[in-house]
């Protein structure tokens, strides 16, 4: 499915972004990067960080969801940590202004 616009505070910005996976609805966001580093070889320690927005919980990896708000905090000793230890991670990016947009 191709994303026809984005727009940035309702003000549409440009058209014709290309293939985009999942489902476009009136909720559909993007997240915006000026980097991205691929490394196919990197491994994750969700026992080493916090939800952003609860850093007294670990962090939860949800199937389908491929990005997650954390904090660096060591969680190895919290009950509610994740069972597995270590995931495969094959990219990492910074975001960059304005950081969202919402696709139509």
């Amino acid at each position: 499915m191709d994303a026809l616009s984005f727009a940035i505070r309702d003000v549409k910005k440009r058209h014709g972004l290309g293939p985009v996976t999942g489902k476009i609805d009136t909720r559909a966001y993007a997240l915006v990067f000026d980097k991205l580093e691929m490394n196919p070889n990197a491994i994750l320690d969700p026992w080493r960080y916090a939800d952003y927005e609860n850093s007294q919980m670990p962090i939860k990896l949800i199937l389908g969801c491929s990005t997650i708000s954390a904090v660096k905090k060591d969680m190895s000793i919290h009950p509610k940590k994740l069972r597995s230890r270590y995931r495969r991670i094959v990219a990492v990016a910074r975001l960059a202004k304005p950081y969202s947009v919402l696709l139509k």
